[in-house]
């Protein structure tokens, strides 16, 4: 399905702050369930960055680290956000 058919619905909302996270390694005896490979992984995070960058926003990448970091490491951004 092409990305453009959602493009009208992220257009009508405006979100105070954008996260993508980075993609977890592939592993075949991991819990993803994709049948892509690491480099068609790359591009979708490359094509969801590039299209909320033409929509006017700056994306928040998450590395890859453990949930609880992840947790605390947006916790942190928006915490931020909401003092100034």
């Amino acid at each position: 399905e092409s990305i453009r058919k959602y493009l009208p619905v992220i257009k009508n909302r405006k979100y105070d702050m954008i996260f993508v996270f980075e993609p977890l390694p592939f592993d075949s005896e991991g819990f993803r369930a994709e049948n892509e490979n690491e480099e068609e992984s790359k591009k979708i995070k490359n094509s969801i960055f590039e299209i909320y960058k033409r929509l006017g926003y700056n994306s928040i990448s998450v590395p890859v680290m453990s949930v609880e970091e992840r947790t605390g490491f947006i916790l942190e951004k928006v915490l931020v956000r909401k003092l100034y």
